[in-house]
């Protein structure tokens, strides 16, 4: 009597599963679940520049038990684009290509349509234009002598409504040099542009060369220092020189830099007595070159001496 007990009791919690698994499976739920896009059938030649959503919302009705079940992360929505035109273009999302078995229901889904803007794929070329914000902390006495970008000229790929309204591809540097040091810097920069315009390359190397700020100034000397051979003497008629010379400005503040300035005839070691034009040579100090001279040579007698 105790197995028979046993047995009926183990039967009635049986059917009693069996009816709970059956009552919950037919139950009717509903959820709402997130659901990607995806493209197909792409025209080539056309992009859309704005309208087109990552993913749609679906409102979903189905057995409890099975949606519970369901992996939503595997399903995505297959938009299709084939039809599209330059301009605006509405696409309904049609609840029947939803991947869904028929054991479920699409309630409803949002947004139930899209508008699409659509442009005519373009290519152009155009100047880099370097942006340094640096350059204005630049110490008083130094200057930019070279700001290169390489390539000098990217491609741009793009809407042909977008690429019409740009000239050039900007890129921004932000490094700062506020001491008095000449040097050179490279760093390579992404060009900058609207989201729907992409640049071939991305990156363009920038290099830049940072020196002593210069300026143009007049001296004029009498500082003319002739080393004629042994036996003769040279009287040079020109006693003033005018020089044009570039050099930093820090070094023209203080007239201490006119000392290393001087004028040498050149003197060949055969010359022979008498009326010359001689070349001659200009000492600088350090950092500066010469720009011009006057006169070009200098009128000199030489002579013989005892």
């Amino acid at each position: 009597m105790m197995a028979i007990r046993w047995q009926t009791m183990l039967v009635a919690f049986l059917l009693a599963v069996a009816t709970w698994y059956l009552v919950t499976g037919r139950e009717k739920v509903e959820t709402w679940v997130p659901m990607p896009v995806e493209m197909t059938n792409s025209p080539e030649g056309l992009v859309i520049q704005k309208g087109l959503v990552k993913r749609i919302e679906v409102r979903v009705r189905g057995p409890k038990g099975m949606i519970s079940t369901l992996d939503f992360k595997k399903l995505a929505y297959p938009l299709d684009v084939s039809a599209l035109k330059v301009g605006e273009n509405l696409i309904d999302i049609d609840p029947r290509k939803i991947p869904l078995s028929r054991a479920y229901e699409v309630v409803q889904v949002k947004p139930d349509r899209v508008i699409l803007t659509v442009d005519r794929e373009a290519v152009k070329t155009v100047p880099v234009q370097v942006e340094w914000s640096g350059a204005a902390k630049l110490h008083r006495d130094m200057q930019v002598n070279s700001l290169v970008a390489d390539p000098a000229f990217v491609q741009l790929h793009g809407p042909a409504s977008e690429l019409r309204k740009v000239e050039v591809a900007e890129v921004r540097m932000d490094t700062v040099f506020d001491d008095d040091l000449a040097r050179t810097w490279t760093e390579d920069l992404p060009v900058l542009l609207p989201d729907s315009i992409k640049a071939q390359p991305g990156l363009v190397r920038v290099s830049l060369e940072i020196g002593p700020k210069t300026q143009r100034i007049v001296v004029k000397i009498r500082s003319i220092e002739a080393e004629p051979p042994k036996g003769l003497a040279v009287d040079v008629a020109d006693n003033l020189v005018t020089l044009e010379i570039e050099g930093p400005v820090a070094l023209f503040r203080n007239d201490l830099f006119r000392r290393d300035i001087a004028a040498y005839p050149k003197i060949e070691p055969d010359i022979r007595p008498g009326k010359h034009d001689l070349e001659y040579w200009v000492s600088l100090p350090q950092g500066c070159r010469l720009v011009s001279k006057s006169p070009e040579k200098l009128s000199a007698v030489v002579r013989r001496v005892p």
